[in-house]
């Protein structure tokens, strides 16, 4: 039980630093990120936006990290940055025909 709530801990951790990393990133939809309710079904990937970025940040500091990795985690970073706008902006609504 008690390692359960650790990793619950450090999901729900890494899931604020992700979505503080999206507000920075993407002042658009900033406020929307911030009401965000925990337990979204966005924590997923907010979570993953934080491993990629924590990731990103260190291959960027190692000097061994390699412009091959540096440029795949800043591909995954967009791509999770366009599925988050994806998400909040949600299915648009045509407006009627006449």
């Amino acid at each position: 039980m008690g390692r359960d709530r650790i990793e619950r801990d450090g999901s729900q951790e890494a899931t604020q630093r992700g979505r503080a990393r999206l507000m920075l990133k993407l002042p658009a939809v900033r406020k929307q990120l911030q009401h965000l309710e925990e337990g979204s079904p966005l924590d997923g990937i907010l979570e993953a936006y934080d491993a990629a970025c924590s990731a990103l940040e260190r291959f960027r500091q190692n000097l061994d990290g390699g412009d091959r990795l540096i440029a795949e985690y800043e591909t995954v970073c967009v791509e999770i940055e366009i599925d988050v706008l994806g998400e909040l902006s949600g299915p648009s609504v045509a407006p009627p025909r006449r």
